[in-house]
C-alpha cells in the first residue's frame, strides 16, 4: 500500500469561484495546529422580562458559541435554542460581582439560530456572546488551575488577575463589569495585547459589561492581565479565561482506523453587523469575510475527510476512517 494519504478535493467553492485540488499527507504526520479564531459575536440588554430570545449566526460549522448571562445572583431556568444544540452550563466560577452565567455549546452548521432563556423572576440582564472557530470541541477551555482567574469586586477602573495558560496560541478571554457603570460615556479602552470584543454600558442595567480578547502565540506564565480600563473609577469585577485549540499532533493515518480533528485559524479581516432583538438595544459584528467554504473530500484507505474554509483559508477539518 502506498505510504502517502491522498486527499482529493471534490467539491470546493471560493469567493472567487470553483477550484480543485489534491493535497497530500503522509501517515502520522501532523497538521499545525493554530490558535482559535474569533468569528461573530454581540451583546443585548434586557429590561425587566421574565425571558429572551437572542438572535445569533455562525459563518462556518462546528463553532464553539460562549454565552454569559449577566444576572445578579441567580441563573437561568432554562436555555435552548431553535437548532437543538446542547448547552453546558452554567459554570458560575465564571463571575463578577454576582453571578456572571457562562455556557457554551457546539454549533455544528452553519448559520443562524436563537438563544431561547427562560429566567426565575423579572430581571433586568445583559447577554453577551460570541463564537470562535478552530475550537477544541470537546474540552474548549484550557484546564491550568489558574484559570479562571478571578477578581472583584476591587477598586476601578482596572481590574487586574494573574493567570497562566497550558498551552500555546489560546484565545485569550476576559469579562469585566463594573459597578453603577452603564452611562454611555463610560466606554473601556482596551489594554495591550487585549482588544475590546463587545459590550454594554446602556442603562437598561446598572452595571457596564464588557469582553475583551487576544490571540496568545506563546504560553501564558504568571501573566497579570489587565484587560480594560474603564473611565469612571467605580468599583470592578470579572475573569479571565482561555480557550484552546485541538491538541497537537493530532493526525489521520490509515493504519489507526481512528477519528481525528484539527483546525488552521484565518485571519479576521472584515466585520458587519446584523441585528438581534432586545427591549433597549442590540449588537452584534462579525470578523469574518467570507462564508464560502468546501463540503465534502474523500481520502484513499476508506478514509474521508471534511474541510471547512472560510474564504480560501481552511479554519477547521475533521477525518474519520
Amino acid at each position: 500500500m502506498d505510504s502517502r494519504l491522498e486527499i482529493v478535493f471534490v467539491s470546493l467553492l471560493v469567493v472567487a469561484g470553483a477550484v480543485t485540488g489534491v493535497l497530500a499527507l503522509s501517515p502520522n504526520t501532523p497538521l499545525v495546529v493554530t490558535s482559535p479564531t474569533l468569528d461573530n459575536h454581540g451583546t443585548n440588554c434586557y429590561q425587566p422580562t421574565t425571558s429572551f430570545s437572542l438572535p445569533i449566526s455562525t459563518s462556518a460549522p462546528n463553532a464553539l458559541v460562549v454565552l454569559i448571562v449577566q444576572l445578579n445572583t441567580v441563573s437561568p431556568n432554562s436555555l435552548t435554542d431553535t437548532s437543538g444544540l446542547t448547552w453546558h452550563g452554567p459554570f458560575t466560577n465564571y463571575e463578577a460581582n454576582g453571578d456572571a452565567n457562562l455556557y457554551w455549546a457546539v454549533k455544528p452548521d452553519a448559520g443562524p439560530t436563537t438563544i431561547n432563556g427562560v429566567m426565575p423572576d423579572s430581571e433586568h440582564f445583559k447577554v453577551l456572546w460570541f463564537d470562535v472557530l478552530g475550537a477544541n470541541l470537546t474540552v474548549p477551555f484550557d484546564p491550568n488551575p489558574s484559570l479562571p482567574a478571578n477578581s472583584g469586586p476591587e477598586d476601578g477602573p482596572t481590574m487586574s488577575v494573574t493567570g497562566s495558560t497550558s498551552t500555546p496560541n489560546d484565545f485569550v478571554f476576559s469579562y469585566v463589569t463594573q459597578v453603577g457603570g452603564a452611562i454611555p460615556t463610560n466606554t473601556p479602552t482596551a489594554n495591550s495585547p487585549f482588544s475590546l470584543l463587545d459590550g454594554n454600558n446602556n442603562g437598561c442595567y446598572s452595571q457596564a459589561a464588557w469582553l475583551a480578547y487576544f490571540d496568545a502565540s506563546t504560553t501564558q506564565t504568571n501573566v497579570a492581565f489587565e484587560p480594560m480600563t474603564f473611565t469612571l473609577s467605580n468599583q470592578v469585577a470579572g475573569f479571565v479565561a482561555a480557550i484552546q485549540g485541538p491538541s497537537s499532533g493530532t493526525t489521520t493515518s490509515s493504519s489507526s482506523g481512528s477519528s481525528s480533528s484539527s483546525s488552521a485559524s484565518s485571519s479576521s479581516s472584515a466585520s458587519s453587523s446584523s441585528s438581534a432583538s432586545s427591549s433597549s438595544s442590540a449588537s452584534s459584528s462579525s470578523s469574518s469575510s467570507s462564508s464560502s467554504m468546501i463540503v465534502s473530500t474523500t481520502v484513499t484507505s476508506s478514509c474521508t475527510v471534511t474541510f471547512t474554509l472560510v474564504g480560501q483559508q481552511v479554519v477547521a477539518w475533521q477525518g474519520t476512517c
